[in-house]
Formats: structure tokens, sequence, C-alpha cells
């Protein structure tokens, strides 16, 4: 089969070991997963004494596969936990620090929104009796712009005064004055 020295990620001993996929294991119950645990720390504990007594390259490097597979197995147990406590505390008031979104420390303590459009009375009654002022924005920097607002201004100023001419014209004809 293979006979020379162990050159990477094609050498049989990878190719030996059963590698185990972290979606594979998110479908597993607990007990199959620390059963499974159990199973790969005496396999590893196998391999560092067969180390010892110069078991050989394959031994060598199938270690290092073996832990590798005890840290996924470890960091979906723990996946599930979180996933799990967040379930249970998704309703809750208070919820752990390790649970609550990281974010940066200004984050944090900044004012939530209800919090900061709350208003005193006494800036309540200022906003009552003091409603803002809108004013019209003369376009000083756009001169072509400020003629065509003036031009609409006084096309809008002619539409009324012609309308008030044919007002008074209707009215005197329907009062017979000429």
């Amino acid at each position: 089969m293979y006979s020379g020295p162990w050159r990477g990620p094609t050498s049989p001993s990878f190719l030996s070991a059963t590698k185990v996929k972290a979606h594979q294991l998110r479908g597993q119950s607990k007990e199959e997963l620390v059963k499974q645990l159990d199973d790969l720390k005496t396999e590893l504990q196998a391999l560092r004494v067969a180390k010892v007594t110069s078991g050989g390259p394959n031994k060598v490097s199938k270690i290092q596969s073996v832990r590798k597979a005890i840290a996924r197995i470890l960091t979906v147990i723990s996946d599930n936990q979180r996933e799990n406590l967040r379930k249970f505390y998704k309703k809750k008031k208070f919820v752990p620090l390790d649970l609550r979104p990281k974010k940066t420390r200004a984050m944090r303590r900044r004012l939530t929104k209800f919090e900061a459009s709350k208003k005193t009375l006494r800036q309540r009654k200022h906003d009552a009796h003091y409603s803002l002022r809108r004013y019209a924005k003369l376009l000083v920097n756009q001169p072509e712009l400020f003629i065509d607002a003036a031009f609409f201004i006084n096309l809008r100023l002619d539409k009324i005064n012609k309308q008030a001419e044919t007002k008074t014209k209707q009215y005197q004809a329907d009062n017979g004055s000429a």
C-alpha cells in the first residue's frame, strides 16, 4: 500500500480515519454525542500509548484527526446547549451575559429607542406652544432654479388675478351693473 514517509493529507492514515462532519453531528442526540466522545477519547489514549511505544507514523498522524473530531463533538454539544438556553430565556426579562448580543460597550450602554424618545413635561409643553416654523428656502446658490421658482410664483399670482377678475365680472353681470 503506502510505505514512504508521511506527506500530508494524502497519507493513508487520513484516508482510513473516518472524519466526523459537524453537520452530521448536529442531528444526533446528546447521549449519542457523549458516547461518541468517550469512544474517541479512548481511541486517543490508545494512540498516545502507541506513539510512546513507537507505533509508527500512521498512528502519530491519526492523533491529530482524532483530536479534531473530539473538538467538533464538543463544539456541537456546546452549540446545542446554548441554543436550548436561548430558547429558555427568550421570553424572560433578564438574560445571562453570555447569551446577550456582544456589540460594543458604547452600544450596550446606549439608551433604547423608547428611552430616547421620552420627553419631559416641560419639553412637551414647549413643543405644544412653540411649534416648529416652516420657511420657504431661497435657492441663492442656483440662480436658474431661483428664477424658475420666481417664474412659477408669478404664474400663480397671474392665475389668482385672472380668477378674481372673472369673479368680479360675473358678480357685476349677475347684479346688473356694468
